[in-house]
């Protein structure tokens, strides 16, 4: 029996900080929702600007808006959002992506396609997204996240997750004890390996509701370097006995070697295809350091960077086979 959709209600949580132009466009795009959302909350991770009052103009009562007043990190932000929304489920949106109209609509059906005994067991939905090539006009859907149990799925395959696609169930945050705050970076794997731990499972809408926009400079640019280290060696402490535990002492910490090798490769790779050579080397150094397979690192650099410029200037078919011959993070 499906339940009908009505019954579900769903909160829309906005993170932003420093992106005040980008916000604006995401907010649209909740606000456009074919869904009825219980309600939308914007938090801005640091001091109230005229964004709040930006938003009052425009939306009224329709938008609640809540500043941290000094950057606490989007952990922080998320779990604000979580205290402070009253949905069953919560849709989070980062500032520089958008959704489609049908995005929680679609969502929301597929979870109401399963069986109440399933359902129970779900703890975040995805869907599929559309990464968006403005100057060359290209356009490709990557896939959604994890589905089934999660910790098959992360053992089979790593933890999949796609940005700004997450429809989480309030209940398996609250288990969880909501984002950790305490890490700098690897937030999205630690949630979804806390939902493994859990036993929880992922679901997808298949298709494309979620649109990024191809802002690889300025996110690399940006990207604090220091700080990715930090937060793939904080991830790498607490989960290794997880690891372990699932698949043994050998494995486990050959795993995680893998993954350490393959994210701070593929952050040695931004930072080398957009010029920053001095960030790239430290990137480097740490994945085949920390790692213990340099040639592997080194693999993962070559072929990143590849494919980052292959996405600017391939056709989407043969950037498609590409991808399924990447390695998986983890």
């Amino acid at each position: 029996m499906v339940e009908n959709t009505r019954h579900i209600a769903v909160s829309a949580v906005v993170t932003t900080f420093k992106r005040p132009d980008d916000v604006r466009r995401a907010l649209a795009s909740v606000v456009s929702q074919t869904y009825p959302l219980a309600e939308i909350i914007v938090i801005e991770d640091g001091p109230a600007t005229e964004l709040g009052e930006w938003i009052h103009r425009n939306y009224g009562n329709r938008v609640r808006y809540i500043a941290h007043g000094v950057n606490k990190g989007l952990p922080a932000a998320r779990n604000t959002g979580l205290r402070e929304s009253t949905g069953d489920y919560i849709a989070y949106l980062d500032d520089d992506d958008v959704w489609k109209p049908e995005r929680i609509r679609k969502q929301v059906d597929a979870l109401s396609a399963l069986p109440v005994s399933e359902r129970k067991q779900i703890g975040v939905v995805t869907c599929k997204t559309e990464m968006h090539f403005p100057k060359s006009g290209r356009i490709s859907v990557r896939p959604y996240g994890n589905v089934g149990p999660l910790k098959e799925a992360i053992i089979r395959e790593g933890a999949r997750t796609p940005s700004s696609s997450f429809l989480f169930a309030r209940e398996a945050l609250e288990r969880v004890g909501g984002f950790d705050e305490s890490l700098a970076s690897s937030v999205d794997h630690d949630i979804w390996m806390a939902l493994a731990v859990e036993g929880y499972s992922g679901a997808a809408a298949d298709e494309p509701l979620v649109v990024h926009f191809d802002r690889f400079a300025r996110s690399t640019a940006m990207s604090s370097t220091l700080r990715r280290i930090q937060g793939v060696r904080q991830y790498v402490s607490k989960w290794q006995p997880t690891y372990r535990d699932w698949l043994g002492s050998h494995e486990g910490d050959a795993r995680m070697r893998r993954y350490v090798a393959t994210v701070m490769g593929h952050l040695a790779a931004g930072k080398l295809a957009t010029g920053v050579f001095d960030e790239a080397w430290k990137a480097y150094r740490t994945a085949a350091a920390d790692s213990k397979l340099p040639w592997y690192a080194s693999g993962v650099v070559v072929s990143r960077v590849f494919f980052l410029w292959a996405q600017q200037l391939l056709p989407s078919r043969i950037i498609a086979v590409a991808k399924t011959m990447r390695r998986s993070p983890g």
